[in-house]
């Protein structure tokens, strides 16, 4: 595992050395990892094992309150199973981020594999929106899905749209595939006429459920992108020309600190 460990304290003379365990529990030498107090974290890829943190002081004397920070959620190695069904064993390419207190790791493997905290901010995505309106005579609603299979450009960045909706710390991934589901329903009871109609046709036209990225003008209006909110893994929005907030809606969308992973 990569293992992060940070020391913060009112002496900076004390140090965090982490020690290996043997079978009975006894201090068996030290693995040759540490970290002063108050300076950055340090990180190594230590094997499994059972292992101790010791915090003390070169010289054996100084004192001090302090606060020992440790992760060790990050594979040194992950593995995925891609569309295909073939395994993959990857290893990290790139350290992306470290937050202050080592709550989260961010580290990119590669263009299947972003983890925060040993988890892959690319599995499973899923953009829904419904909303439903009531009127005199009954109800209009808009149900919208998103489900990612393929992607072209990964890029981190902070998002802010106009919903309001801001996101510090966002994963954009560009669409290149993905089923793609657009539905009005309209419902009526007008003096016991009743009506219920169900459009399923996209703002293009097409027909869905369909599976986006096979239509020649799936592109010809720009670029879909799915937003991954970091801090809590969570599809919080679909940037695209066929998301009707962004088609008819109004909704504008700005990025800032934008960093291209693929």
């Amino acid at each position: 595992m990569l293992s992060f460990l940070k020391l913060t304290s009112s002496n900076s003379n004390l140090m965090a050395v982490i020690y290996n365990l043997d079978a009975n529990g006894n201090l068996s030498g030290s693995s040759g990892f540490g970290v002063m107090a108050n300076d950055d974290c340090n990180f190594a890829n230590i094997p499994a094992g059972t292992y101790a943190i010791l915090v003390g002081s070169a010289t054996g004397t100084e004192i001090g309150d302090y606060t020992l920070m440790w992760n060790c959620s990050t594979p040194s190695n992950y593995i995925y199973t891609d569309k295909n069904n073939v395994q993959h064993n990857v290893t990290p390419h790139s350290l992306l981020s470290v937050s202050d207190d080592l709550t989260n790791i961010l580290v990119y493997y590669d263009t299947q594999a972003v983890l925060i905290n040993g988890t892959n901010a690319l599995y499973n995505l899923i953009w829904e929106d419904s909303q439903t309106w009531t009127n005199n005579y009954g109800y209009t609603a808009r149900d919208m899905k998103f489900t990612l299979y393929e992607w072209s450009r990964l890029y981190l960045a902070n998002i802010t749209t106009t919903a309001p909706c801001s996101v510090p710390r966002a994963l954009m991934i560009e669409v290149r595939k993905g089923m793609w589901r657009y539905c009005n329903s309209y419902y009526y009871n007008n003096a016991g006429d009743l009506k219920h109609e169900m459009n399923y046709t996209d703002l293009s036209g097409i027909k869905t459920p369909r599976v986006f990225g096979e239509e020649a003008t799936d592109f010809e209006y720009g670029p879909s992108y799915l937003v991954v909110d970091l801090d809590t893994l969570k599809v919080v929005d679909y940037i695209s020309p066929f998301n009707y907030y962004y088609q008819v809606g109004g909704r504008t969308y700005t990025s800032s600190n934008v960093q291209q992973l693929t």
